[in-house]
């Protein structure tokens, strides 16, 4: 009789169940199992997710610790091809033998279920280790990095896809004989969680297009929109684990499924060097890249990652590595345990939106010396160039006024909106911050992910594009009004932009409403926007408040009301 085995995600065993529990299950022959299958004696439950469970078992032939999955029943029927779905993606995969991949041994179909059999694994997945680890040093960023990579090229390499790559799937296996002193790099990184995987070239029904699978937080554009997928997409999301290892959060974060893919849709993320600045701009840029919407804009393949990789050093031996713990998750009051752990945690934007770093003071006297050596340097670059300047500066009047001017003769089309200048009565100051820079503390979203019909992910009103804008659908009628809510926390004075429909917006879509809420009270309302009209600026006072709530309302039905808030920030 054998010991339970260790759990990966270190749960404890559970009760024995009743037969009813796992029907799947042949019934118990020893005290310490809860049933049986093939010729595998199960030992406990290690865990459930939206495919199947995981269970700790023993083959009793080799006498060695396995883990066995399970399909769930409702997934595994004939009319969906759900259990020949799950064997040939398998089998597939048990084809591929790499250090950095959970190695496959079996999978087979019994009494109706279809079973999964894989290695145990000690240590813990990634996502608990960027929670425990507030300062993860950058040789471990990079290693962690690398052998992601490593396991990805080996799928991509056999033409298959993971579509699934997140912190959840990937586990850090303790090494045999590690101590201490290496604690970082006592590890291997395999990668888990299979059931998504499928042939880059499949034809044959394995996954039928249009399905979106995997999870929002970490999924490419192409697949939000359920469009075809190759290995770009696993890069795409190799790219948000990079971006979470740095800075302790996904790059794009919203409270639900919904949010998420609008926030991925419309956002753009920060770089992880203004976030972290203990972060390397070489290793910022190369995460960057892996995070472009475009896959042909991303890395060509996870070797050309892992080359990139290994030309990055520190900046120096002693390199300060340290980064912003992340605050705790704000949940509204409705969200479940449940739904807690499954959404990532949210960020409160600090008092100047980046990464706390504390110098020790060998840097700040370096940094003192900087910045007299650059003030220096501008006097003496004014001194050279001032006068190309200020020819340069009234050049640039010049050709604005001529514009203004042409532009009078022209009254039926509305004036192209420039998006780098303020509202009137505004002035744009560094201190401004645009929302698009805030988690989003609240979201009630109205119509279903990924993006309405004819919207791209851009917003751009009368051809000129927003980079810092806002999109927002509004919801049915029967529906709770689509509403952002942003954390000011008392600390900015100002709120300006501007408000419009998006050039995405059909003809026929009726008006809509824009709404500002202070701390919860309806402070400015638009007059209605009809398509095509012309911006209507918004300019609050923001002193003392510590929400602010952005709300569309359709004058009708919802239907084609592509509303934008355009480069809508605060100040200080």
């Amino acid at each position: 009789m054998s010991k339970t085995a260790p759990t990966p995600n270190g749960a404890d065993a559970n009760p024995a169940p009743s037969p009813k529990q796992y029907p799947f299950l042949l019934p118990p022959v020893e005290p310490d199992e809860i049933g049986r299958v093939g010729h595998y004696r199960v030992l406990h439950l290690l865990g459930a997710g939206g495919m199947g469970m995981v269970f700790a078992a023993e083959d009793i032939a080799l006498r060695r610790h396995v883990a066995i999955k399970v399909m769930h029943p409702e997934l595994a029927t004939e009319s969906n091809g759900g259990w020949q779905r799950f064997l040939r993606e398998a089998r597939a995969l048990g084809s591929v033998k790499h250090q950095n991949l959970v190695t496959v041994y079996q999978a087979f179909q019994d009494r109706g279920s279809v079973f999964l059999v894989m290695e145990l694994l000690q240590g813990e997945s990634l996502e608990a280790w960027i929670k425990r680890k507030q300062n993860p040093e950058l040789s471990t960023i990079l290693q962690i990095s690398r052998e992601i990579a490593a396991g990805l090229g080996a799928l991509h390499a056999d033409g298959l896809i993971h579509r699934d790559i997140k912190p959840a799937n990937i586990w850090l296996e303790k090494r045999t004989g590690s101590g201490k002193r290496n604690a970082d790099s006592a590890f291997q990184v395999k990668i888990l969680d299979l059931g998504l995987v499928r042939s880059v070239d499949a034809s044959d029904g394995l996954t039928a297009t249009g399905m979106v699978m995997g999870t929002p937080a970490y999924m490419s554009l192409e697949q939000v929109r359920g469009l075809p997928l190759d290995h770009r997409t696993d890069l795409f999301s190799l790219g948000c684990v990079m971006y979470a290892l740095c800075v302790g959060r996904a790059p794009f974060q919203a409270e639900n499924p919904v949010a998420q893919a609008a926030a991925l849709i419309r956002g753009t993320a920060r770089p992880v060097h203004e976030l972290n600045p203990a972060i390397p701009k070489p290793l910022s840029d190369l995460i960057m890249r892996l995070l472009a919407k475009d896959p042909a804009q991303r890395p060509a393949s996870a070797d050309e990652v892992i080359e990139q990789l290994a030309t990055i050093r520190p900046a120096s031996p002693n390199a300060v590595e340290r980064r912003e713990p992340p605050p705790e998750p704000v949940q509204p009051p409705a969200v479940t345990k449940k739904a807690a752990q499954a959404t990532e945690p949210l960020r409160q934007p600090t008092r100047k939106l980046q990464a706390v770093v504390v110098p020790d003071e060998a840097e700040k006297t370096t940094r003192r010396t900087k910045a007299k050596t650059k003030k220096k340097q501008n006097r003496s670059f004014l001194k050279r160039h001032g006068l190309t300047i200020l020819a340069v500066v009234w050049l640039i009047i010049a050709g604005v006024l001529v514009v203004s001017v042409v532009g009078r003769g022209d009254k039926k089309e509305p004036k192209p909106l420039d998006t780098t200048t303020p509202p009137k009565g505004s002035e744009k100051s560094s201190d401004a911050v645009f929302l698009s820079a805030f988690p989003a503390a609240k979201t009630v979203s109205g119509p279903s992910p990924p993006a309405p019909p004819g919207f791209d992910g851009t917003i751009k009103v009368n051809g000129r594009v927003s980079e810092h804008g806002i999109f927002m659908h509004p919801a049915p009628a029967d529906r709770p009004s689509t509403r952002i809510t942003y954390k000011l926390n008392k600390e900015f004075a100002r709120f300006n932009a501007q408000v419009a429909f998006n050039d995405s917006a059909p003809p026929d879509a009726p008006a809509a409403r824009f709404l500002v809420l202070l701390d919860g009270k309806n402070t400015w309302t638009s007059n209605p926007v009809p398509r095509n009209s012309a911006p209507q600026n918004c300019e609050l006072d923001v002193k003392g408040v510590t929400e602010l709530t952005l709300e569309v309302a359709p004058e009708g039905t919802e239907r084609g009301v592509h509303a934008v808030w355009l480069e809508p920030r605060v100040t200080k």
